[in-house]
């Protein structure tokens, strides 16, 4: 059984590191186009919905069921386009991130 239960995980954490590269990678591309004045542009002819979409079409492909985005609350223009085209906006959590690096585990530990 334990065999069988590493062998899972070890299949679930191949499909994570894909889907987690696949996701870096998009958003990447959606980092990098924002960014450029013309892509702006773009965007209110619909280039940033058809990159949304073809992002969310490969994360389904990986049989990835939810995502989640993170808008800043300033970003008025990037949160008005995600409310227009049907994402939930969340007040229900608070958000945390921590820096995997050796100095911030040691301070945890």
């Amino acid at each position: 059984a334990e065999l069988i239960l590493k062998q899972a995980r070890e299949e679930a954490e191949q499909l994570l590191v894909g889907a987690r590269a696949a996701a870096k990678a998009e958003q990447e591309e959606i980092r990098m186009g924002a960014r450029d004045e013309g892509y702006r542009e773009g965007y209110a002819q619909g280039i940033g919905k058809a990159m949304a979409v073809h992002a969310m079409r490969a994360l389904q492909q990986e049989h990835i069921n939810k995502v989640c985005l993170i808008a800043f609350k300033k970003n008025e223009v990037g949160n008005s386009f995600w409310k227009s085209v049907g994402w939930t906006f969340r007040e229900d959590l608070n958000y945390y991130d921590f820096a995997l690096n050796d100095e911030n585990i040691t301070t945890f530990q």
